[in-house]
């Protein structure tokens, strides 16, 4: 049960969801060689909200494409 409360880290360099990674870890063993740069803290519970609102844009996008094409 404490997984699901744990964070969501996110490196900001590639978007890559480092899922299962604690801060503690990052601290001993270092970020992933992708993330040279710096990695964003995300609660869970906030994740479900932010993946919706970007399936919302995909297909509000996906919908302005099609206008234009037909």
């Amino acid at each position: 049960m404490d997984e699901m409360l744990d964070p969501i880290l996110i490196c900001v360099y590639c978007g890559d969801l480092m899922d299962g990674l604690t801060e503690r870890q990052i601290e001993v063993f270092g970020k992933p060689t992708c993330c040279n740069f710096d990695m964003l803290t995300i609660e869970r519970e906030k994740m479900h909200t932010i993946m919706r609102s970007l399936d919302t844009l995909k297909k509000n996008i996906e919908d302005e494409v099609l206008k234009g094409v037909l």
